[in-house]
């Protein structure tokens, strides 16, 4: 499968689960999962959270 993350919209997310900060996204999902590139821009924290009904594969550069 080829995404085509250029494509996609970026969608800007102020606080994120009530943490401070900005974080930047661009998802693709689909039935068997979804994969979202985000930048957590700096001073931001995407907060404390779960996945209880999925998995989450965090890759930080």
């Amino acid at each position: 499968m080829l995404i085509d993350f250029n494509a996609k919209p970026e969608r800007k997310m102020p606080e994120m689960n009530g943490d401070t900060g900005e974080m930047s996204a661009k998802m693709f999902r689909n039935e068997k999962g979804k994969i979202i590139p985000c930048k957590i821009h700096a001073g931001g924290s995407i907060g404390m959270h779960g996945h209880p009904a999925s998995d989450d594969i965090n890759y930080i550069v």
